[in-house]
């Protein structure tokens, strides 16, 4: 059983590794292939075109289907923290699952997929960071960087509903409950 874990396991890290790949070319504006994703890699076919379009189909919801307020609004949320959740600008970790359900609901698209939109960027560099101090001194480290927030300090988004000048006291109250509610 233990033996099924570690496999599973490190084909969970292989993928994230790959699919981070993926992710830091979009972000640093190439065009990457599926195809030559999955020619390299037919082992996780099935999983990097699952990702794939899951990832794609998330950023164009967020950017065409409905405008930033009309999101916002539907989350009862400001269209500033809307922003910072579209550039994925929030500690993942500090957004409540009740936000995720909803903007599973809004854009809609399944749950798994928009926790892989947050959360795919942490778990590479939580997969990277423990590979790493497997390693032996001697063996060459690799270091796949992403775009965007790499380096950057996230905002905690209870902080955010807090401090937010377009939420009114309602608001910052339902998401300061919730955020309570989930122990976050």
């Amino acid at each position: 059983m233990k033996k099924n874990v570690s496999i599973h396991r490190e084909r969970d890290e292989v993928v994230l590794r790959i699919t981070a790949r993926y992710v830091a070319q979009v972000q640093q504006g190439q065009q990457p292939r599926l195809s030559d994703y999955l020619a390299r890699y037919p082992h996780y076919a099935d999983a990097i075109a699952d990702f794939v379009a899951y990832y794609h189909a998330i950023e164009v919801r967020f950017l065409s289907s409905a405008s930033v307020l009309d999101v916002a609004m539907k989350l009862d949320l400001s269209t500033d923290i809307v922003m910072q959740l579209e550039q994925r600008l929030i500690d993942p970790e500090s957004i409540p699952r009740e936000l995720y359900r909803r903007l599973s609901h809004v854009l809609q698209l399944p749950l798994p997929a928009v926790l892989a939109h947050f959360l795919v960027e942490d778990q590479y560099f939580n997969s990277i960071d423990s590979i790493h101090s497997q390693k032996k001194i001697a063996e060459q480290q690799e270091k796949y960087l992403a775009t965007g927030v790499v380096g950057m300090q996230r905002q905690q988004f209870r902080l955010l509903v807090t401090s937010s000048d377009q939420l009114s006291a309602e608001q910052k109250a339902s998401w300061c409950k919730i955020v309570d509610q989930e122990g976050i």
